[in-house]
């Protein structure tokens, strides 16, 4: 089953993917949930794909407009856990490069608050 849960945090927003992220099955409704969240202040989100067990270009289509629209927020956003296949995807579009990918969750919000 596919779902997400977006927790807040003091400085932060932990965004929870479980199952496949199909930009047309979920994606929106994560696209509108985050853009419900920003405000006009700086925006950090760290987003848990543990449990993600397959991204199509859709998917990664969503994870570039969050990364657009937090970034234009002057805010940031890493991923962490990223299972292999989840790596390699993220590797083999180059995409490695643009977002952060981080190991543990706590890892992961000190990438995002290092920008501050």
């Amino acid at each position: 089953m596919n779902s997400f849960s977006i927790e807040q945090d003091d400085r932060y927003h932990l965004l929870k993917i479980n199952g496949d992220l199909l930009g047309e099955e979920n994606g929106t409704a994560i696209l509108e949930q985050v853009s419900a969240k920003l405000g006009e202040e700086k925006f950090f989100l760290v987003v848990d794909i543990e449990n993600m067990r397959y991204i199509n270009s859709a998917g990664l289509g969503v994870l570039i407009t969050l990364l657009t629209k937090i970034r234009n927020k002057g805010g940031d956003i890493c991923l962490f856990k990223a299972t292999d296949q989840v790596k390699k995807v993220l590797m083999i579009t180059k995409l490695d490069k643009i977002f952060g990918i981080c190991a543990s969750k706590e890892e992961a919000v000190a990438n995002v608050l290092g920008q501050e």
